[in-house]
């Protein structure tokens, strides 16, 4: 009886023991385990702080902004068109250069002279032929005549002359009435002076009704001229 009772006891130690051992042996594979799982879990911290930095390191800097927006403005300018191409600058400065155009926009020299004569005997040191006939077939040329600063700027006129007559001369023919066989010419001029100093009009004036007599049209319009050139020196030649 006695030795039942002890070996009872000692079966439930050792069957106690095996538990016991079992349970520690499973336990620490518990814990390997969850420190392996730590140890290859990705460091989030450390890889935000990462990309951040990256993304810092591949922005513009402040400088390279100034830099490319610097660029981007030189490259417009250079494209800008020269003016300069557009002037005679052979031309010595003078008081007064003038410019007559016709109602088809040419140039008409020998009207230009004579009206540089007129400035002339006022004493004013005069030219023509500034502005090229290239420039005249643009529409900068009508912007001129309407005295737009940007366009006198760009032409850098103040160089060349103190004032810019410019001028449209046209002429209108008729049969005459009085006596047959003849013709009436009718010529009108439109100026416009601009000072190259102040950028802006100086004056602005019309003659018309400069009639004219002739048995041929080029006597008419002669004759025409030549009494609108009479108004022209008795009416604006001082500025």
């Amino acid at each position: 009886m006695f030795s039942k009772i002890i070996k009872g006891v000692l079966v439930s130690l050792i069957a106690t023991g095996i538990v016991s051992l079992a349970g520690t042996m499973f336990s620490g594979q518990s814990i390997f385990d969850s420190k392996k799982v730590a140890d290859e879990r990705p460091a989030s911290n450390n890889s935000s702080s990462s990309t951040s930095s990256d993304y810092q390191n591949k922005k513009p800097s402040t400088s390279d902004q100034s830099n490319f927006q610097s660029n981007s403005g030189s490259k417009s300018n250079s494209n800008e068109e020269d003016y300069t191409s557009y002037i005679n600058a052979s031309l010595n400065k003078s008081n007064v250069s003038v410019t007559i155009i016709d109602g088809n926009g040419k140039v008409r020299t020998e009207v230009s002279n004579e009206i540089a004569n007129i400035y002339k005997r006022s004493g004013k040191s005069t030219s023509t032929g500034l502005i090229r006939s290239k420039f005249i077939e643009k529409p900068e040329f009508q912007e001129l005549r309407e005295g737009n600063s940007s366009v006198i700027e760009k032409l850098r006129l103040k160089s060349f002359a103190d004032y810019l007559a410019i001028g449209k001369i046209q002429y209108s023919m008729r049969n005459g009435k009085l006596v047959d066989g003849t013709v009436v010419c009718s010529a009108s001029i439109t100026m416009c002076i601009i000072s190259t100093n102040s950028g802006s009009i100086e004056q602005s004036f019309t003659i018309s009704n400069a009639n004219g007599n002739g048995v041929t049209l080029d006597q008419a319009q002669e004759d025409a001229f030549q009494k609108l050139l009479d108004r022209y020196f008795n009416e604006h030649s001082t500025l």
